[in-house]
C-alpha cells in the first residue's frame, strides 16, 4: 500500500509510544490519514504538507534520542512511497536519524523506480551504500555450526551453499528445517 513502510516505522514507534506523535500539531491530521488510529484524518490534495506531516513524525520520534529506521524489501514498494523517501532525504538530514533501507538488487528491472531514486541520492550525496554479498561455502559452513551448534560435515556445507547461494535466511530456514526434521548430522571430525 502507499507508504506502507513509512506507516510500519511508525506504527511500531507507536507501540512503544503511544502519545509519540501528539506534538505534531496539525499536521497529525494529515499523518492520520496513514494512521487511522490517531483518529480522524485531514485529506488534502497538497503533497508538500502530507511530506512535512511525515517528516515531523519522523522528528518526533527522535526528540528525546536518535533512532534508525530499517525500510526492508524497498524493491517492493509503490511509487509513492519511493517519491516520499526522495522528497525526505534531504530534510531527514538535520535529524538524528539514521534511515536503513534494503533490498534485492537482483529483484529490480531496469523500469522499478527505485532505480531512479537511488540516483538522485547519489547525485545529491545523500547515499551510503553497502553491498551485501552472499556468503561464501566456508562462511555458509561456519553459519550452520553457529546455528546447529556443531559442524556440519563439508558434504552438507556444500550442498547447503549450492541450494541457498549463500544467502544467509535461506541458509538458517534450511538448517532449521533439517535440524527440526532430525536430519542435521553433524561432522564426525567436528
Amino acid at each position: 500500500s502507499p507508504y506502507g513502510p513509512v506507516t510500519a516505522a511508525f506504527r511500531e514507534y507507536l507501540r512503544t509510544t503511544p502519545a509519540g506523535l501528539a506534538d505534531c500539531g496539525p499536521l497529525r491530521g494529515r499523518l492520520a490519514l496513514l494512521l487511522p488510529e490517531l483518529g480522524p484524518g485531514e485529506p488534502s490534495a497538497d503533497r508538500a504538507t502530507l511530506v512535512e506531516a511525515i517528516r515531523c513524525g519522523f522528528a518526533a520520534m527522535v526528540a528525546e534520542r536518535p533512532a534508525a529506521v530499517l525500510l526492508d524489501d524497498l524493491q517492493w514498494s509503490d511509487e509513492a512511497t519511493l517519491e516520499l523517501l526522495a522528497a525526505l532525504a534531504l530534510p531527514l538530514r538535520a535529524l538524528p536519524l539514521l534511515v536503513v533501507a534494503a533490498y534485492r538488487s537482483d529483484e529490480l528491472p531496469r523500469t522499478q523506480p527505485l532505480r531512479r531514486l537511488r540516483t538522485d541520492l547519489r547525485r545529491d550525496r545523500a547515499l551510503d551504500e553497502v553491498t551485501v554479498e552472499p556468503l561464501t561455502e566456508r562462511e555458509t559452513g561456519r553459519l550452520v555450526e553457529r546455528l546447529a551448534l556443531a559442524a556440519p560435515s563439508p558434504r552438507l556445507a556444500r550442498t547447503l551453499y549450492d541450494r541457498t547461494g549463500g544467502t544467509p535466511f535461506f541458509v538458517e530456514e534450511l538448517t532449521s528445517a533439517l535440524h527440526a526434521a532430525g536430519r542435521l548430522r553433524p561432522s564426525a571430525a567436528g
